[in-house]
């Protein structure tokens, strides 16, 4: 063997050790993932998701896919608070979420159908009654009077059908 040939190998052999050194190196920022479901199990997609570090307070913003996933990758060692918004739902917050070196920590959440507060006013005006004049009249047609069932053949009774008077 030339000289060249032992220069190549141990280039060589180098290259191989110090590779192995550069994969076994890795990451230390971790992943939290999780599926955002309604009370029925139903998948929620494009809502909300903020991820906020506990000790700096910065967050990162994203959003679920249309099958309920969201993922967010490249998080250092912590803890954090995930917090979950979607429309017509109430707002979740997944608090002390640890995450430590290279994980991946799962953060599922279940929102629950807000609660709206809506008031019906029904307002009716009742029909105006006449304070300065005191006649009570009511027309009944003949074909009223015959065809009308009655207790007696007392005249007055008929003024009772009117709702304005009242007996005393």
């Amino acid at each position: 063997m030339g000289k060249r040939a032992v220069i190549s190998i141990l280039v060589l052999l180098v290259a191989c050790l110090g590779a192995g050194q550069i994969l076994g190196q890795g990451t230390d920022l971790g992943t939290i993932r999780g599926v955002v479901t309604d009370a029925a199990g139903a998948v929620i997609p494009d809502a909300s998701v903020t991820i906020t570090d506990a000790v700096t307070n910065t967050s990162r913003e994203t959003k679920t896919n249309g099958q309920g996933y969201y993922e967010m990758f490249g998080l250092k060692s912590g803890k954090y608070t995930v917090t979950i918004t979607a429309p017509g739902m109430s707002k979740t917050q997944i608090k002390d979420v640890f995450l430590t070196g290279s994980d991946t920590v799962s953060a599922d959440a279940v929102l629950k159908i807000s609660e709206s507060k809506e008031s019906i006013v029904v307002s009716v005006e009742g029909a105006s009654i006449n304070t300065e004049d005191q006649t009570i009249s009511q027309t009944l047609t003949d074909v009223a009077i015959t065809q009308l069932p009655r207790d007696s053949r007392d005249v007055y009774s008929f003024l009772y059908l009117n709702p304005s008077i009242a007996q005393g």
